[in-house]
């Protein structure tokens, strides 16, 4: 009877042990869950990258802010694969043990998908940020080009159109002409470059 009850004892402590840690494994798991989908649905959710400089380098800014909490929960997510393993290996119920390998393979791919998630936004952002970058130097040197252009229309002299200075006149405005005329080009690129920026 002691013998019996001893093992009675025993097999009553190991089911308690075992309740108690698949308990505290639903509950880390179901905090992972619920942030993961909350960090992928703001990745999801966030703004296009535009064509500001400062507004995607503040979003880099947030999304590495996002990449190093993801790093902290890389041994949460390993300490729940090996407790979830074990519990399996240990699970003398068929079913249970299937429950929770399915939650830990739902976990897995959340992992993965919040991590590419998180990388193609990375490439996004980066790409962004380099066509912005060269857009705003090709704006400034075609506003630059604008500028000097309208400072030569300034100091060249007003046509008087007199017979020894008429031909010097056309020819000073055929030149500027030529000077306005090969700012077009560049202008609508440079529109065309900013519309497709913004879209």
């Amino acid at each position: 009877w002691s013998k019996l009850q001893s093992s009675s004892l025993s097999r009553q402590q190991q089911l308690e042990d075992a309740l108690l840690r698949l308990g505290q494994f639903h509950e880390a798991l179901v905090e992972l869950m619920r942030w993961m989908k909350e960090c992928s649905e703001t990745l999801l959710e966030r703004k296009e990258p535009g064509v500001n400089i400062q507004d995607i380098e503040q979003q880099m800014s947030d999304l590495q802010v996002l990449q190093s909490e993801i790093v902290s929960h890389e041994l949460t997510v390993s300490s729940l694969n090996e407790a979830g393993r074990k519990l399996v290996s240990g699970s003398h119920d068929d079913t249970t043990a299937a429950e929770i390998q399915k939650e830990v393979d739902e976990m897995n791919n959340e992992w993965h998908s919040l991590k590419s998630l998180t990388s193609d936004k990375q490439v996004t952002l980066s790409t962004a940020l380099e066509r912005a970058r060269v857009f705003h130097a090709d704006l400034k040197e075609l506003v630059d080009k604008f500028n000097r252009a309208e400072e030569l229309a300034t100091i060249m002299c007003y046509p008087h159109c007199l017979p020894d200075t008429c031909q010097r006149d056309i020819d000073e405005h055929a030149e500027y002409m030529i000077i306005v005329q090969g700012l077009k080009d560049p202008m609508n690129i440079i529109k065309s470059e900013g519309e497709g920026l913004k879209s």
